[in-house]
């Protein structure tokens, strides 16, 4: 809800999808896989506000990574907010952008 009430124009093509698909009726399994820009929007939402700031995996066999030894049983923690932040992997990364997630651009 942050999000939307930050960008006026994504919530209003969210309420025209939801308008549109689900025409006053409640979502069903069925008609919920139609809401194409509400996925995108809840992707979007996960990206710049992910629930989980950082994962920790351990390595399974012996790991080099840029040019440093990880040996087999290393934690490694992994910055989710960091990487979603990253601009070598997201074009504008603190823009609220949903379309990034259209199946076109993937």
């Amino acid at each position: 809800m942050y999000y939307l009430s930050l960008n006026p124009h994504v919530q209003n093509k969210l309420q025209e999808e939801v308008d549109k698909v689900l025409n006053g009726e409640l979502p069903t399994l069925e008609n919920i896989k139609e809401l194409k820009y509400c996925s995108n929007v809840i992707k979007e939402t996960l990206r710049i506000s992910p629930v989980v700031p950082w994962l920790l995996r351990q390595t399974h066999t012996d790991l080099i990574v840029d040019g440093i030894l990880l040996p087999k049983g290393t934690t490694i923690s992994v910055l989710i907010y960091a990487l979603h932040h990253d601009t070598r992997f997201w074009d504008q990364p603190s823009m609220f952008i949903p379309e990034r997630w259209e199946e076109e651009k993937n």
